[in-house]
């Protein structure tokens, strides 16, 4: 780099305005984007998160007595350690500022599947292409503390990027990641309006689609609560399309594998899909079915899961507790 010590009519520049032009350059700043996550009994919803370094995610405790712990006490493989103390009615920030992968749980509530896991990135470093989507989610007065499910769909290979779920309050913000420059996207979302634990079609339950097209970055979407609905289908309309009482899982909890059996029914193919609680696909396997059939979960880390049994057209949902 050249560097003017002099300038003509022998002028030497003072340090002081120097100085003071060093201080006017802005420093590096780490706010960017807050993630929030609602805490409740036995779980973290979202339970995973994708972010960039210098975001913050925010907890908030609306239910029992939890804490978040995400020091490097209790896992050392984490960049740097964050966490709070136990109690109720809190709300907890951190903002992550080295990339890497965190995992973190509740202390007391570890047993019952009360886990997380962030994974946080080069801020600008989108390397793979892929970026956060938010949507903030204004006047939801009408569905505060029912379960509400979103998924994120490229349109053009109808492939689902992701999809998460939370406990709605009248205001509130979810996050994805995956989205890629230059796609298109449904995203499609409800909430379980009859609090039967699954979707139905509107006017049973409230759902919505809001399209994403030609995406250049990282993406906020606002939506405010109308009764302009949409029938989104990408879930399971009715657990009664394949009888549960056909079906029998055992053990539950389960450590290692779970045993699905019938009898009555002929032998047919069958696939076994399993979700996390945020509604993360984990595993889909294919069988053909006759009398029983043993399902590995050795992999699947402590927590609660849905195993979703599905011929070509009919699917049944069954709750899950590994331990």
């Amino acid at each position: 780099m050249k560097t003017i010590s002099t300038l003509k009519n022998g002028f030497i520049p003072h340090l002081f305005f120097l100085t003071a032009l060093v201080l006017l350059i802005p420093a590096p700043s780490f706010a960017q984007v807050k993630h929030s996550v609602n805490v409740t009994n036995y779980k973290f919803t979202p339970s995973e998160l994708q972010i960039q370094v210098g975001d913050t995610v925010e907890w908030k405790n609306t239910q029992g007595f939890h804490n978040v712990n995400g020091t490097k006490t209790a896992f050392p493989s984490n960049p740097e350690s964050f966490g709070n103390s136990l109690g109720s009615g809190w709300t907890y920030k951190f903002v992550f500022k080295t990339a890497g992968k965190y995992d973190y749980h509740c202390d007391p509530h570890i047993g019952a599947g009360m886990v997380g896991k962030i994974e946080v990135k080069e801020t600008g470093g989108n390397d793979d292409g892929k970026y956060i989507l938010t949507i903030n989610f204004t006047g939801m007065t009408p569905h505060v503390g029912q379960n509400l499910q979103l998924a994120v769909i490229e349109k053009s290979s109808g492939i689902e990027i992701q999809r998460v779920s939370a406990t709605a309050a009248a205001d509130f913000l979810l996050s994805v990641y995956g989205i890629a420059t230059g796609k298109s996207y449904n995203v499609d979302f409800f909430a379980d309006h009859n609090k039967n634990g699954v979707y139905n079609a509107p006017p049973a339950d409230h759902a919505w689609r809001i399209e994403l097209n030609n995406v250049m970055g990282d993406t906020t979407l606002n939506f405010q609560h109308n009764t302009s609905f949409t029938d989104i289908k990408w879930i399971t309309t009715s657990i009664s399309e394949l009888s549960r009482s056909s079906f029998n899982m055992y053990p539950n909890p389960a450590t290692n594998k779970v045993t699905i059996e019938t009898s009555g029914l002929p032998a047919f193919d069958l696939n076994v899909s399993i979700y996390d609680i945020s509604g993360k696909l984990m595993s889909v396997t294919s069988k053909s079915f006759n009398d029983k059939t043993e399902v590995d979960i050795q992999r699947l880390t402590n927590g609660i899961y849905f195993i979703e049994l599905g011929t070509n057209d009919k699917k049944t949902v069954f709750k899950l507790i590994k331990q």
